[in-house]
């Protein structure tokens, strides 16, 4: 089991040793925190007895929290990406924190990937 989740960040590995572009050229992505907000977050997600508490949305390191400029940082509605936000709400149920582990990792990927194409 633990293979399983940890095979994305694997993957991620390989995928990160070929990004393409400057530092500058990656960060001019008008999605680039939340993406790394994700991506720390997924990783949180592989760790088996790390609790899922990021799900709930009133947590101090909540998932929904990378939908705000700064990451882990509260904002306000008016502040939050509402791209971010719209993935979220849809692989997460609007909300739902009863979820197996597998899954969380699974949603998590394709939330990021909502992100990304929407930059693509």
């Amino acid at each position: 089991m633990m293979a399983n989740l940890i095979r994305p960040l694997l993957i991620l590995g390989v995928a990160a040793a070929s990004i393409k572009g400057t530092r500058e050229q990656r960060e001019s992505c008008p999605f680039f925190q939340q993406i790394g907000c994700l991506t720390d977050t997924l990783e949180k997600s592989c760790v088996p007895d790390e609790r899922l508490d990021f799900l709930h949305k009133h947590m101090d390191e909540s998932v929904w929290l990378c939908c705000c400029p700064t990451p882990y940082a509260a904002c306000t509605k008016a502040e939050r990406d509402p791209t971010c936000y719209a993935a979220l709400t849809k692989h997460f149920d609007g909300g739902a924190t009863d979820i197996p582990r597998e899954q969380v990792v699974e949603r998590l990927q394709h939330a990021r990937g909502e992100l990304w194409a929407a930059h693509a």
